[in-house]
């Protein structure tokens, strides 16, 4: 048997389309793991609508895909090989029979597809062919989708790099995989086509937070400018779990997103953001620094946690790499 996971929210337009592909399949010893989330009444009474006894629902708390997906592995049953596979894709019909002969005739563990990449209404744009598998490009970014084949027992070693905090995304265990040498290879055909569209999660301003173990927090154009290479807004990866995050008031933001929930938040700190300094006391996983004595003194006075003063932009360099938190 063979599992394929889908973590789904608020895909109404298409999530039917994404099941109906994978039930069509030509090999039909599947069980397709559908993670919707609480209170999504729509999508729930979609999944639902099939009266398909391969399909196994499991309802997650919140809606992160990171979260979801690794809920639907710890739902995985009795199966040789797994798969994820996004709720607004379409799988096309002998893709699984495909990648389970090109994964049994080269013993893989992970076997990573091209596939094509398509408008809204599936018209096709063009075909993204992956890099050849060498360790070296992996570190340097993360061809390998999270559309991947790979065989469970290999895969399970590597689960607590997915973990249950939900906080790690799947490019770790590639990664890991890759450094201890497993066998992993790229299946040089599209298996499924990639539908671009306004509401893809990456086109969206923030990703959702709970994948995070560490957000930087900043104000205004001067913050900004210590950071140099990262945009002046959005989200960008420093490093495999640090992330930086800009927005004009910190405190509406931590009361949004429940920062306190991260394993770190970095707060820069300068003369025009001390207004919020109340917000943040009295918080562990909170790293202060700044580069202004004032500023400093001021901090050590409003009794915080973890303030730190850098002194140069290579002192702040050191920072940025987390070379300094103890």
């Amino acid at each position: 048997m063979i599992s394929i996971v889908v973590s789904t929210f608020k895909r109404t337009n298409y999530l039917k389309e994404a099941i109906d592909s994978i039930l069509n399949q030509t090999y039909k010893d599947i069980e397709l793991i559908v993670v919707c989330v609480y209170g999504d009444k729509k999508v729930i009474r979609i999944v639902d609508s099939f009266k398909d006894k391969r399909i196994k629902k499991v309802i997650a708390n919140y809606s992160c895909i990171s979260y979801q997906k690794s809920l639907g592995f710890y739902s995985i049953g009795d199966s040789e090989y797994s798969m994820i596979f996004d709720s607004d894709d379409v799988m096309l019909e002998d893709s699984i029979e495909n990648l389970y002969k090109f994964a049994l005739d080269h013993k893989a563990d992970l076997v990573y597809p091209n596939f094509y990449v398509s408008h809204e209404n599936l018209k096709i744009k063009r075909t993204k062919e992956c890099s050849k598998y060498s360790h070296k490009n992996l570190l340097k970014r993360c061809y390998i989708t999270d559309t991947s084949f790979f065989k469970n027992e290999t895969f399970n070693k590597y689960m607590p790099l997915v973990n249950r905090d939900k906080k790690n995304r799947f490019y770790r265990v590639w990664k890991q995989m890759s450094k201890d040498k497993c066998r992993i290879f790229n299946f040089p055909h599209p298996t499924f086509i990639y539908r671009q569209h306004k509401h893809n999660i990456h086109n969206n301003k923030y990703k959702s937070q709970k994948e995070f173990i560490c957000a930087r927090v900043g104000k205004n154009d001067e913050v900004k400018n210590w950071y140099g290479f990262l945009p002046k807004k959005g989200v960008k990866e420093i490093n495999d779990n640090c992330f930086t995050l800009y927005f004009p008031d910190p405190s509406k933001f931590l009361k949004h997103y429940k920062l306190c929930e991260f394993k770190r938040i970095i707060i820069h700190w300068n003369s025009n953001n001390l207004e919020y300094v109340n917000s943040f006391c009295g918080m562990d996983n909170i790293y202060h620094i700044t580069g202004d004595d004032s500023v400093l003194s001021y901090l050590k006075q409003r009794c915080l946690n973890n303030v730190f003063l850098f002194r140069d932009r290579d002192d702040f360099a050191d920072y940025i790499k987390e070379e300094r938190w103890k």
